[in-house]
């Protein structure tokens, strides 16, 4: 489990819904520092390509982030993005997280991130060591802490 500060999770559905303008999926990051795995500081909102049932990040934004990650100490603990209508894992999210190590957390927000009680109407998984993404409550994964 780990924590995040309620105003980054704010600051971050507030990005995903204004990028997605209610129209396209859009993508985020939260990340934190890896002498503390357990704690999420910060968040990165990718150089992406957007559509209606799609995103993909940009080419050179991916290594480009890992560098300034592993200058300053950090990892990426969950990538969270959007879809239209309900949260779902689809077959692309699936084989293609940012992160493909045992642990890492996807978080998937219902309606473009718009509307009332979006982290419990998500779509929390957890990839497990054979590969399989775990639906998880989000409560089991995440503490929001003021």
């Amino acid at each position: 489990m780990f924590s995040v500060r309620q105003h980054i999770v704010e600051q971050t559905i507030r990005n995903l819904a204004e990028c997605g303008a209610g129209r396209y999926e859009c993508v985020a990051y939260w990340t934190g520092p890896n002498a503390q795995v357990q704690k999420v500081d910060g968040w990165a909102h990718p150089t992406h390509q957007r559509a209606s049932d799609f995103y993909e990040v940009g080419g050179s934004w991916v290594p480009e982030f890992f560098l300034s990650l592993a200058k300053q100490k950090r990892g990426v603990r969950a990538q969270l993005h959007t879809h239209r209508g309900i949260a779902f894992h689809s077959d692309t999210d699936d084989r293609y997280p940012l992160v493909a190590q045992a642990g890492f957390i996807s978080i998937v927000l219902p309606d473009y991130a718009k509307g009332q009680n979006l982290l419990e109407r998500s779509w929390v998984g957890i990839l497990r060591p054979n590969g399989q993404w775990e639906e998880v409550p989000f409560t089991s994964i995440c503490e929001v802490i003021p």
